[in-house]
């Protein structure tokens, strides 16, 4: 499977109003492979006991830092499955993350045990605690 798009436009840019179908929000679990992520999606409400995996796009002008704990969003074709292997296309900054808790699309407790392993501070905006 192989990917032209350019990692540049993976990162700093406007998340998406509405996610595509087949499209999830997922947390970076650990490197697989060359490129290969397992992910595990943030909204699938179904028991789902199998990390999924995903692909950054094959073409870099730049180096990229996805490290454990962090977002994304991915794309499966075929739905969640085991066996498919998903593209990552988009990596959620910590402005990102921000504006999707303030816009309610995110909730803070979906993401708080992630912003605790990164150091990131989210406020929730409907009062004053932080999530650290």
């Amino acid at each position: 499977m192989a990917f032209s798009r350019i990692v540049r436009d993976l990162e700093y840019q406007e998340v998406p109003e509405v996610l595509e179908l087949n499209q999830y929000f997922c947390v970076n679990i650990h490197p697989v492979g060359n490129l290969l992520f397992q992910v595990k999606p943030l909204s699938i409400t179904e028991t789902f006991t199998n990390n999924l995996t995903a692909q950054l796009p094959a073409k870099f002008d730049k180096k990229i830092l996805f490290g454990r704990g962090d977002l994304c969003i991915c794309t499966f074709n075929d739905g969640v499955s085991s066996d498919e292997i998903g593209r990552i296309d988009m990596l959620l900054t910590k402005e990102n993350l921000k504006e999707l808790v303030k816009d309610g699309r995110i909730a803070p407790s979906e993401i708080k045990e992630e912003a605790i392993y990164n150091n990131y501070i989210l406020e929730d905006v409907q009062s004053s605690e932080s999530y650290y």
